[in-house]
């Protein structure tokens, strides 16, 4: 849970951050512009001024976003108020149209092309304003009333700026609220799985032990000693499956090392007529696989691959490859039955409890694959390891 609200800070961090360079890179703007001037003509200086009368021309702007990432736009992107939402949007914006259209223009003294005439003048008369057109000095013509088409053109596109910055800002908030969505769903992916997960285990625990415990009732009449010998090991064996194999992944040595008191424990039951081989591999990497996965196909194979009266033969086979760990099982079958013993409706619980977990942990980077004729059964099992849909690894 910790790691969950750790991604939502992590998604509301970056949200903030995203919103924080972009007013950076305005706020920059003029500095760069006023900069590049001072580089381009020798007899223009750096000017606070001009930089700090477009900083005032960017505080409503700045303003109105505030007041609309914090309190506007919750109200559309959490709360889903969307006519209460277009309603306040729509008058601040409203608000904004009017400061923006009865702000007096930052400028002083007459327009541009008079104060030119005014430096210039007419012919022959350097400094002296331009006067009537038949030639008499008098009163310059009168300005136009209202405002000029110009200004009208800037307070239009300050208009249009902050409806664009309105739109980006909501935009981004739809954004990582449709991010925090994705979050939440593979969180309850996540505890699903997990639970689905444990169930399977749960199942495979008393699975094992119900197996275990109808081969020491077999040897307490044939050989009581082994089965003494046998309790101890089924011990060891109880100490892994409670304590180790709560986990999510388990080192693969120490599942090797489960697999191989096992298999020992199987020894002791059965005579020479039952033909063992195991090859596991010697050196074993740190790597971690789930636990008790490959269990129920050695269970599978004790199970239904020894017979009294015919010689039997079992044989595991565990190798690394690249990235993949390769697992193999095999064994003899008893005359007339199937390895999966499939009349027993209560035999293949521990090889369906595998597929599925196999399923759930992998979705569909694994090789599983079974082969059964009259004469042998077998499994081949290919998975990756550390891999990063492991329950342990996310």
């Amino acid at each position: 849970m910790k790691k969950y609200c750790a991604k939502i800070d992590k998604l509301l961090l970056e949200e903030k951050l995203s919103y924080m360079v972009l007013w950076v890179f305005v706020f920059a703007l003029p500095v760069i512009g006023t900069y590049y001037r001072t580089m381009d003509q020798a007899d223009v200086s750096f000017e606070w001024e001009q930089v700090l009368r477009s900083w005032k021309d960017y505080v409503p702007f700045l303003l109105l976003f505030v007041v609309h990432d914090w309190f506007i736009a919750p109200l559309l992107v959490h709360e889903n108020k969307k006519l209460t939402y277009l309603s306040i949007a729509g008058g601040a914006l409203l608000l904004f149209a009017f400061y923006t259209w009865n702000q007096s223009p930052d400028r002083q003294g007459p327009p541009p092309r008079e104060q030119m005439e005014m430096r210039l003048g007419e012919p022959g008369k350097m400094g002296i304003p331009p006067g009537r057109p038949d030639g008499n000095m008098g009163n310059p013509p009168p300005k136009p009333n209202g405002v000029p088409p110009i200004m009208i053109q800037e307070k239009l596109t300050s208009i249009f700026v902050a409806m664009l910055m309105i739109g980006v800002n909501l935009g981004i908030m739809l954004y990582f609220k449709q991010r925090r969505r994705e979050e939440d769903q593979k969180e309850l992916t996540r505890q699903k799985l997990q639970q689905e997960l444990d169930y399977l285990k749960y199942q495979i625990n008393p699975h094992f032990f119900m197996n275990t415990l109808n081969n020491i009732h077999a040897l307490v009449d044939i050989d009581p000693e082994k089965a003494k010998s046998t309790i101890i090991e089924l011990s060891k064996l109880m100490r892994y499956v409670l304590y180790e194999s709560s986990r999510p992944t388990i080192l693969l040595n120490k599942e090797i090392d489960f697999l191989q008191q096992y298999i020992n424990l199987m020894r002791l039951r059965y005579t020479n007529r039952v033909n063992i081989q195991v090859d596991m591999p010697a050196e074993v990497p740190g790597i971690e696989v789930p636990p008790l996965l490959f269990i129920p196909f050695i269970e599978n194979a004790f199970k239904h691959g020894v017979s009294y009266e015919h010689e039997s033969f079992i044989r595991v086979k565990m190798q690394l490859q690249d990235s993949y760990l390769c697992f193999a099982c095999e064994n003899s079958k008893k005359p007339q039955e199937k390895a999966t013993n499939t009349s027993n409706p209560h035999s293949g619980i521990g090889l369906e409890n595998v597929q599925k977990r196999l399923k759930l942990i992998y979705g569909n980077d694994y090789f599983y694959l079974t082969s059964d004729n009259e004469k042998k059964y077998e499994v081949s099992l290919k998975i990756p390891v550390n891999h990063d849909t492991l329950p342990g690894n996310r």
